[in-house]
């Protein structure tokens, strides 16, 4: 078989053909300038939804941690009132345990329970209202009953009836005091005290002449 020397033949120099014309001519400047606003615009949200998700997930963390607080603080402010009376009728059988059993082993060992109550509440945070000899604190006083001792000023605490305690910085429980009153002057000697300061000729010495 013999090959016509005047066939064309194929050469590796040839064009590659042409794609198919999908009937959109070139973007435009303006067109380009569009695109990247809009995904700009895009951008910016999506940046601000991410930032206000990340916001509430840190105000949930805070949240709950805070709640979680709220709740192991009321867990133990309901244990520690349950025990405080615990503590008063340790301290109150300490206080009238008789002369002679002072030295007792048995009193030794109420004594040694009563300190290690105290050193379990001062661990919590648990402290004792200071309050004989104080002025009267609403907040942190529960005022029972007066009475009258010239020695103290007026309002003033002069006997803690039960001791009181606060949690940190809360009242835990008020304590129970009596206070002294002060100083009353009965109608009698105010009478009295006026007619001997009524000048000489007063309307009313005036009216016996």
């Amino acid at each position: 078989m013999t090959i016509d020397k005047d066939m064309p033949q194929a050469s590796d120099s040839s064009p590659a053909p042409a794609p198919p014309s999908t009937g959109e001519g070139p973007a435009t400047l303006q067109e380009l300038q569009a695109r990247l606003e809009e995904a700009d615009r895009e951008r910016a949200q999506f940046k601000a939804i991410a930032q206000r998700a990340q916001a509430d997930l840190v105000n949930y963390r805070q949240r709950v941690e805070r709640e979680r607080e709220d709740m192991r603080r009321a867990t133990v402010e309901r244990a520690i009132t349950k025990l405080l009376p615990i503590v008063d009728d340790l301290q109150l059988a300490l206080k009238h345990a008789p002369v002679q059993l002072a030295d007792d082993s048995w009193v030794e060992g109420v004594r040694l329970i009563e300190r290690r109550l105290q050193a379990l509440l001062e661990s919590e945070g648990v402290t004792a209202i200071p309050a004989e000899g104080k002025p009267f604190d609403p907040w942190q006083h529960e005022a029972l009953f007066s009475v009258n001792d010239p020695s103290k000023e007026p309002g003033a605490v002069v006997m803690v009836i039960r001791q009181g305690y606060m949690l940190q910085d809360k009242v835990l429980r008020a304590a129970q005091v009596a206070i002294a009153q002060g100083q009353s002057t009965s109608a009698e000697e105010t009478d009295q005290g006026q007619s001997r300061n009524e000048p000489p000729d007063s309307p009313v010495q005036r009216k016996e002449q």
